[in-house]
């Protein structure tokens, strides 16, 4: 495995270029114009902020490979970027507060039903820092959705994650055999089920090796689950249908189908504690699974895809 460089863009049509997320801002704008009709003056209002301040300091030891300076491996775990094949070993220091947080939540109520709407930023991931002197990060949006009766429309965690992570010392932890999502969605519940559709990113590798492609894909990822909890915890199962697709430069589409089936839970022990399991099978899930440790599909020579399979 080696480092990955710079992903390179296909061009895409008008039709690709119009993303899931301006069907997400206008149905927001929609909800903004029904609660300014709003004629309840007695509607509870509760607003709640909050967040946390915290310090990573990590000395990391390297063999075969040292991670560059800008890399994000550096401040968390990420599969794919670890550098490997050069003759280079030693330590790591690095110290950062970008895994600080604040968060804001409002509770209303619509036409005598209950609304929600939660924003949450960290500060991981940002490129404007430097920490030759200011150390200074750019907020970065973690969450950020509102909730109406049983509808959920917005950016968090997939449909398709079954579990999500505690804090740990460096964020996702064994971040390789995780589901480990957070996208923009239109998502329903109904009791124990959820239906959703997410935003269909996907990523491609040419045949041969090379840069990973990126394409917007066409129709949104697809997402069923089902959610069996019980005492002392929960189980869930999760199904999801994809297309991934690209664009040739001669604006040629090209597609294939991916599935992904996946099941997990939580069971607490004690008042504190807890244990959370996960497996996952499929192909063509690719940037699901392991921070987007691999791509959905190989490029072949003749312009066709092939999905990769991945458990």
């Amino acid at each position: 495995m080696t480092g990955k460089s710079e992903p390179s863009k296909l061009p895409t049509s008008l039709i690709n270029r119009l993303h899931f997320k301006y069907f997400l801002v206008l149905t927001a704008l929609i909800t903004c114009f029904l609660l300014n009709a709003q004629d309840d003056p007695q509607a509870s209002n509760v607003f709640t902020y909050g967040g946390i301040a915290k310090l990573d300091f990590m000395v990391t030891e390297f063999n075969d490979g040292r991670p560059t300076e800008d890399s994000p491996l550096r401040d968390i775990h990420v599969p794919s970027l670890i550098p490997v094949g050069e003759d280079v070993r030693g330590f790591d220091t690095h110290m950062h507060v970008k895994e600080s947080r604040f968060y804001a939540d409002y509770a209303s109520e619509l036409f005598d039903s209950p609304i929600h709407a939660y924003m949450e930023l960290d500060f991981l991931l940002s490129a404007a820092g430097d920490e030759r002197v200011s150390n200074s990060y750019n907020p970065r949006v973690r969450h950020f959705y509102f909730e109406y009766k049983n509808f959920l429309f917005g950016q968090t965690w997939s449909t398709f994650m079954i579990v999500v992570l505690p804090d740990d010392l460096d964020f996702t932890g064994a971040a390789e055999g995780l589901v480990f999502n957070r996208q923009p969605m239109l998502r329903y519940t109904a009791g124990n089920w959820q239906f959703a559709v997410e935003n269909p990113e996907t990523t491609f590798t040419p045949n041969g090796g090379g840069s990973f492609i990126i394409s917007s894909g066409g129709f949104p990822d697809f997402v069923v689950r089902r959610n069996f909890p019980f005492e002392k915890g929960s189980v869930s199962l999760a199904a999801m249908t994809r297309i991934p697709r690209y664009y040739d430069d001669d604006e040629e589409r090209y597609g294939t189908f991916g599935l992904g089936l996946t099941g997990g839970g939580i069971i607490n022990v004690g008042e504190r504690d807890d244990i959370r399991f996960m497996a996952t099978y499929g192909k063509g899930m690719g940037r699901y699974i392991g921070l987007a440790f691999i791509t959905s599909a190989v490029i072949r020579d003749d312009l066709g895809l092939e999905t990769i399979n991945s458990y």
